[in-house]
């Protein structure tokens, strides 16, 4: 009877997932049509796609990829070995440590913005209008990579306790705020003289921020909600960079090639 009610339970989360990933695909196809209709292929288009890919380039290491693997089984063991305390305690370290970091990283991009740009597509340089709003758009998304991150850490949380509804869903916010803003802010921006074009960086900044704390209320439901984490620097999260190392690596290797 329970190995039953545990497959049952199983088969329903399994279900709410996919369902969850299908929402997402189906509202990310919506949102790159959106894109095609209202912009086009177009040289402010690729100042976009340029100025996006450059935060997301790190997104593989501090998100979803290569940090989720080094912070799961480290939570879950905390879990084990010292209770409900000791991993919440080990989350709002990471949080502190992984949100310092990555926003130390996005003060550099927005510092570097030109020279970024230059890196990545040097021929824009030939056209000043685009070049300019390349680097604009660099500056204003580069706070994506430190919610992103903040993202990737709630939703490892959450699947660590068997959560997964909700951190499937989350990138449905992000894609919904692409959406709304190409709707909405281009007659705004249009009207004072304002490239439409920069309304894709107010719809990722502001679609990373409720990806990430769109799951925080969940987190307080569960009781692993903020606490004071103590010394930042402890064994457990020396462990979670040292499990980075392989990642680093991986990520390095990806983004040479």
């Amino acid at each position: 009877m329970g190995q039953s009610s545990s497959t049952k339970r199983v088969l329903f989360s399994s279900l709410k997932m996919a369902i969850a990933t299908f929402c997402s695909r189906i509202l990310g196809l919506v949102r790159e049509q959106v894109l095609a209709f209202y912009f086009g292929a177009s040289g402010f288009t690729d100042a976009f796609l340029i100025a996006y890919r450059i935060p997301n380039l790190l997104r593989d290491l501090f998100a979803e990829g290569a940090f989720s693997a080094a912070f799961v089984p480290t939570f879950i063991q905390a879990q084990k070995e010292g209770g409900k305390e000791e991993a919440r305690k080990l989350l709002w370290k990471l949080f502190i440590l992984l949100g310092g970091v990555t926003l130390f990283i996005s003060v550099g991009i927005i510092i570097f913005a030109p020279e970024l740009v230059n890196l990545f597509a040097p021929t824009f340089i030939k056209d000043p209008k685009k070049y300019e709003v390349t680097v604009l758009l660099t500056r204003m998304m580069a706070p994506f990579l430190c919610f992103v991150s903040i993202a990737a850490l709630f939703m490892g949380v959450l699947n660590s306790l068997k959560v997964f509804f909700i951190p499937s869903f989350a990138p449905v916010f992000f894609n919904i705020s692409m959406i709304l803003s190409m709707l909405i802010f281009p007659t705004l921006l249009i009207a004072k003289n304002i490239n439409p074009i920069i309304s894709l960086g107010f719809g990722v900044l502001i679609g990373g921020f409720i990806q990430a704390f769109v799951q925080f209320p969940r987190i307080l439901k569960l009781g692993y909600g903020p606490v004071s984490p103590g010394k930042i620097i402890s064994k457990r999260t020396k462990k979670v960079v040292t499990l980075l190392g392989p990642g680093l690596v991986g990520f390095a290797a990806t983004q040479v090639n």
